[in-house]
């Protein structure tokens, strides 16, 4: 009979493999290739930023203040800590795309311990949940110079006057004691951005001197203080009492 090497029907059937082989061997090598450059790229990239924001009963600005940050593309993920709030701020919060978490209502600073401990990024920009009229893409500006290893902890300077406390209070006091701070535009200012490293070594006030003290806390430790002008932004009013609360807070943890 026929040996099976004369067999056309062999013949064609080893072809038939080969060709499958061959095509086997091709996707393998551009697939390895694509694992190649997608393994790469993410250290060309810029390292991303957790944004937190600390709310409490900011129902009619916090959504803007979610989207807005969702809209800047150095935002990898937004966290609002909603500190037991009687109002809709979760429920919009979480409509306009934010993980919300419930903080412990032990104060500003407590809720912004517990965004850092929540933070999936190395980088940590905190917003207010009452911020309007922002100019685009503040957080990018902010995480700049801290991407770039220039500064370790960096403060929104703005165009809005800065407030009476501000001017009345705090900045006379720094003056005295951290005339190296006194130059910066708005001390008090709850939009700031570094490194979590750095901010678990700070010290977070309960109360309105919580974002003076970790200034002054970030100072006394050596870090690098930069401040980035990020255009006008529009506050909610404080009333005067409260005023008056936040200045003798504020008194307090600079002295």
């Amino acid at each position: 009979g026929m040996k099976l090497q004369e067999n056309p029907f062999f013949h064609r059937l080893l072809g038939r493999i080969d060709a499958v082989l061959a095509g086997l061997r091709g996707a393998i090598a551009r697939f390895g290739g694509r694992q190649r450059v997608h393994h790469a790229r993410p250290h060309a990239l810029p390292a991303p930023v957790s944004v937190v924001i600390p709310a409490l009963n900011e129902e009619r600005r916090i959504a803007d203040v979610v989207r807005y940050a969702l809209t800047d593309t150095a935002c990898a993920e937004v966290i609002v800590i909603d500190d037991c709030s009687i109002d809709a701020t979760r429920e919009r919060a979480e409509a306009a795309g934010a993980r919300v978490l419930t903080s412990a209502m032990l104060g500003k600073g407590e809720s912004m311990l517990e965004g850092l401990d929540a933070a999936a990024h190395d980088i940590v920009v905190y917003l207010d949940g009452d911020l309007a009229g922002m100019q685009p893409d503040i957080i990018s500006k902010l995480a700049a110079p801290i991407r770039a290893g220039s500064a370790d902890l960096v403060k929104a300077a703005f165009g809005r006057a800065a407030g009476r406390v501000t001017e009345l209070a705090a900045k006379p006091m720094l003056r005295v004691f951290f005339p190296e701070l006194a130059q910066l535009a708005q001390p008090l200012g709850g939009i700031v951005a570094a490194r979590k490293a750095l901010l678990r070594q700070l010290k977070f006030e309960a109360g309105y001197g919580v974002d003076v003290g970790i200034l002054i806390d970030a100072h006394r430790s050596g870090a690098r203080i930069e401040q980035v002008d990020i255009g006008t932004i529009e506050h909610e009013s404080q009333s005067l009492a409260a005023l008056a609360d936040m200045a003798v807070e504020v008194n307090r943890v600079i002295l």
